[in-house]
């Protein structure tokens, strides 16, 4: 059974451990995509979420191994910012998000 992974600051991390869910503090982008850059290679991962503050940290090697690869599948996971975002930005955030996932434009009426 593949486990759940989170990659986030550390008063993310701690609501996520208190949950039972492995998970990574980093205080920097780059501690990020370090980390990153060894969790998408293991085996026993099937998701890893990621605070949305590091989401675009990937290196080249790295996001060819979570595009190709059947797991690990990484998902955004929103910061206190992005909760404050207006409809409209949140829209424009999920098409683009949508977009990159599947390769299609999705338009929001």
């Amino acid at each position: 059974m593949y486990k759940v992974c989170v990659v986030a600051d550390e008063d993310v991390a701690v609501g996520f451990r208190l949950a039972g869910v492995e998970a990574h503090s980093v205080g920097s982008k780059e501690e990020a995509r370090k980390l990153l850059a060894e969790l998408v290679f293991r085996e026993d991962l099937g998701i890893i979420g990621v605070a949305s503050e590091y989401a675009g940290v990937l290196d080249e090697r790295t996001r060819k191994k979570a595009e190709t690869g059947y797991t690990p599948i990484i998902v955004e996971i929103p910061h206190a910012a992005v909760l404050k975002e207006t409809t409209e930005e949140r829209r424009k955030r999920h098409a683009a998000f949508v977009s990159e996932a599947i390769g299609q434009l999705i338009l929001y009426k």
